[in-house]
């Protein structure tokens, strides 16, 4: 499917970014009220551009809004008022449904715990996803086998996610997010549950997704020597980005300890 054809009609009232920008938020607010409460901003005004091929890093206290910020550039959220654009497509003109089909055609998703089915094997557990979508099996199965074998996991592909280790587990769940092809990979503390060791582990494999493979990568982590190992630092506060930085530059609030040592 075609960027095209999600418009179905909509009508754009501005111009969508340059090819090389893979996503861009524009004054992105999220609110959240409850029952007889005054709203909470989570979000204020955010600006971002990430750029195709980039390994981009948001990072910032619990509540400072970097997850929100990556649900709303996944389609898994709504915002409030802004744009959102993905791979060229408005997300915030899309209906439920073809947000749906564009999650599913154009992102794949890493988040803290793997997700695994436990009753089906490492194979079976990347290429479910792709066959439930409509790719023919075999097609799926090879997909599946490719991802699983750039990520050194090909020996293993007959296992349970039982008889693996938390890095192993983790590193399946990212070849299951690989291997529908996505324009985008988000990561939600994708090393959050994992020992220093598994944890390097993983970092390692989103760099080599994004710097040999040219996987465009957008991940939240707390960990500041992952976040100063992307090619970009976005530290959020309170809503706010507070600050950016390049690989190797320390952003992040120094309330905010590495996971690692």
């Amino acid at each position: 499917m075609s960027a095209l054809s999600f418009f179905s009609g909509t009508r754009l009232e501005s111009a969508p970014p340059p090819d090389n920008v893979i996503a861009e938020t524009r004054k992105l607010y999220r609110e959240l009220s409850g029952a007889g409460a005054a709203p909470q901003t989570i979000l204020h005004g955010i600006d971002l551009r990430v750029g195709r091929g980039e390994f981009l890093a948001l990072t910032g206290a619990s509540g400072s809004g970097k997850s929100t910020l990556l649900y709303l550039i996944g389609a898994l959220d709504r915002q409030t008022s802004g744009e959102v654009w993905l791979d060229g497509v408005e997300i915030g003109a899309l209906d439920d449904d073809d947000r749906a089909a564009f999650r599913n055609e154009r992102l794949g998703f890493v988040f803290q715990f793997h997700f695994l089915l436990p009753e089906f094997n490492v194979l079976e557990n990347v290429f479910i996803p792709m066959f439930r979508r409509g790719v023919a099996r075999s097609e799926a199965e090879q997909r599946a086998y490719e991802s699983l074998a750039l990520l050194g996991l090909e020996d293993l592909w007959k296992r349970k996610p039982g008889q693996l280790s938390g890095g192993q587990q983790q590193r399946v769940s990212i070849a299951r997010a690989v291997a529908n092809d996505p324009a985008l990979i988000l990561a939600d503390e994708p090393t959050g549950n994992l020992d220093s060791k598994n944890a390097q582990m993983v970092f390692d494999v989103f760099a080599h997704l994004a710097h040999d493979q040219g996987r465009t990568i957008v991940m939240v982590t707390h960990d500041r020597d992952f976040a100063m190992g992307a090619d970009r630092q976005v530290a959020l506060r309170d809503g706010h980005i507070f600050g950016e930085g390049r690989r190797g530059e320390d952003v992040m609030p120094h309330s905010i300890p590495s996971q690692r040592g």
